[in-house]
């Protein structure tokens, strides 16, 4: 296209920013292949969680500042055994997800919270987005199964290895008294 005369610059300037954005899309795309594929060997040692739930939740609440963002969790730092950039990757994107989920609503609302109840850390994201299809709720945890146009589908299935390689349960559900979703991590101490 760049040879030919009578291309004009603008047209060649969209085509550049058109590659550029592709290469970027497969990039993510490969990124999140390679993590599903081979997931690095856990670094687990004794670390502060609220802390970093405290970064991640930071990360979002900052880049929104129109959805009214609560973290309830402030009381006492909570400490487990975990590798950080592995939970820190779930937590970003559970996070994530409900930021997706609200953002195109009236009055979006997320609220995160972390504590420690009967011998066990629950972690619990509650948003009042688009909600979720409770007879897909099986499949959101499944490779390559996605309800975003632009979704690879991997997101939750790598959030789940990571909980689970933690000694962890997760689960998402439909919200009963409200729109959107709840999803809980719970780590047996």
């Amino acid at each position: 296209k760049a040879k030919d005369e009578s291309i004009n610059f603008n047209d060649i300037k969209i085509l550049t920013q058109t590659i550029s954005k592709q290469v970027d899309d497969i990039g993510k795309l490969v990124d999140e292949f390679s993590s599903f594929a081979r997931m690095p060997e856990a670094e687990i040692k004794l670390d502060n969680l609220s802390q970093t739930l405290k970064e991640s939740f930071d990360l979002f609440a900052n880049s929104h500042p129109k959805i009214n963002m609560k973290l309830l969790s402030k009381s006492k730092d909570i400490y487990y055994q975990f590798d950080r950039f592995q939970i820190s990757q779930a937590f970003n994107n559970m996070i994530k997800n409900a930021v997706e989920a609200v953002i195109n609503i009236p009055n979006p609302s997320i609220s995160v919270d972390l504590f420690e109840y009967n011998h066990q850390i629950k972690f619990i994201v509650k948003d009042n987005g688009i909600g979720i299809d409770e007879n897909k709720i099986s499949k959101y945890f499944e490779p390559y199964f996605t309800t975003k146009d632009k979704g690879t589908g991997l997101g939750l299935s790598i959030v789940k290895k990571i909980i689970e390689d933690h000694g962890g349960f997760i689960k998402i559900e439909k919200n009963i008294n409200m729109a959107g979703t709840t999803t809980v991590v719970t780590f047996d101490i």
